[in-house]
């Protein structure tokens, strides 16, 4: 059922910013946000930042980004930022006004940076 969800969903209907809302990721110390744009072709435009704050006082920040065109599939992108173990890997899975991240390795950012957890449409 999970799959169904997203099945007719397109690069339009997706399209825009969500930010995460996931009580395992505080805003505090681990805001993230994507980006999504359609693109004529059907694909999507996929740009998003996600942080890690252990203290901001003393510079203890790090950083991730996204960017790159990907397919959508069924309400689902698989992000691949290249070919090797340090490979930024996720998986997005919308619903109407949500989005859905799996991480399976922390390679996209730096030091505890992740995207994974729960979105929503701003």
């Amino acid at each position: 059922l999970e799959d169904a969800l997203g099945q007719d969903l397109n690069a339009e209907a997706i399209a825009g910013t969500y930010a995460r809302r996931d009580p395992d990721f505080p805003e505090e110390h681990a805001p993230a946000e994507i980006t999504l744009t359609a693109l004529p072709d059907g694909r999507v435009a996929v740009g998003g930042e996600a942080l890690w704050i252990g203290n901001a006082d003393t510079g203890n920040v790090h950083t991730g980004t996204l960017e790159g065109d990907h397919e959508l599939h069924a309400g689902r992108i698989d992000y691949r930022d290249g070919t090797d173990e340090w490979s930024c890997v996720l998986t997005l899975r919308f619903t109407r006004d949500a989005l859905d991240i799996d991480e399976p390795r922390m390679t996209c950012g730096g030091a505890n940076v992740s995207f994974a957890g729960h979105y929503v449409r701003q």
